[in-house]
């Protein structure tokens, strides 16, 4: 409820209103640029025409960013158990920690690091 009245009050912020006449054709195109972006048309224009450009980045490929996140925490958290019950942790727990977080570095480095602040999710 507090993300709907926090639009409405954002939508009353816009004061001034602005007609634009297109084509059908032209309508056309630039609805299906919308909904490729999963925008209404409304939001689309705006955005193009404030930013100049909207960007889109497939980031399905962060799922494995996750589950690789996720391997280190349950790993951590059975380094942690054995650490705290027998004040030991085996030098094999260690190298598969670093190993999974230098495959965290290098994804970080080729897929995360290019990205700009503009990416629209």
């Amino acid at each position: 409820m507090y993300f709907l009245l926090e639009r409405m009050i954002d939508i009353d912020k816009r004061d001034r209103k602005l007609l634009i006449r297109v084509n059908s054709d032209e309508y056309e195109v630039i609805k299906k640029k919308a909904d490729k972006l999963n925008l209404r048309v409304a939001v689309y224009i705006r955005r193009m025409a404030v930013q100049g450009e909207i960007k889109r980045y497939d980031l399905s490929e962060l799922r494995d960013i996750t589950r690789s996140f996720r391997m280190i925490g349950t790993e951590l958290n059975q380094i942690a158990k054995v650490a705290n019950s027998t004040g030991e942790v085996t030098g094999k727990a260690v190298e598969e920690i670093k190993r999974q977080f230098e495959i965290l570095e290098g994804v970080f480095e080729n897929y995360l690091k290019p990205l700009k602040p503009n990416v629209i999710l």
